[in-house]
């Protein structure tokens, strides 16, 4: 499966048929991380180790 096919697998199974273009169409090249354990209760549990992993994520992309 193609990152687009699954994107957009994604988006049908999640979203109403009204809002997939659209969020396509706002993320045409995402990064995708694929390596992830711990859902959002990881969010919760290691909250600074969660904002430190976005910010870096953020200024690694940010030009």
């Amino acid at each position: 499966m193609t990152l687009a096919e699954f994107r957009r697998a994604y988006l049908a199974a999640t979203f109403l048929p009204a809002c997939r273009e659209d969020l396509i169409a706002l993320m045409p090249s995402p990064t995708v991380i694929t390596d992830l354990a711990g859902g959002h209760l990881a969010l919760m549990v290691r909250l600074e180790q969660h904002v430190g992993l976005v910010t870096k994520f953020i200024l690694e992309r940010t030009p």
